[in-house]
């Protein structure tokens, strides 16, 4: 493997070292329900594709 190979490998593993405690926190959010950045874009769109479907959304309970 060249050496470009190698520079090209630890930086992707960088970037994702990067990302981890970011998209970790954001994916604790969406599962404990609690309102993230996306909240306000993604509620209506999913509410109407409830709707869509003939069901209203649940209220969120400590189970899920």
């Amino acid at each position: 493997m060249t050496f470009i190979g190698w520079i090209q490998i630890l930086l992707y593993c960088a970037i994702v070292v990067a990302i981890v405690p970011f998209l970790g926190a954001y994916m604790t959010r969406v599962f404990n329900g609690d309102r993230t950045f996306l909240s306000p874009v993604l509620q209506p769109v999913e509410a109407a594709a409830l709707l869509g479907r003939g069901r209203r959304r649940k209220a969120r309970t400590a189970l899920g």
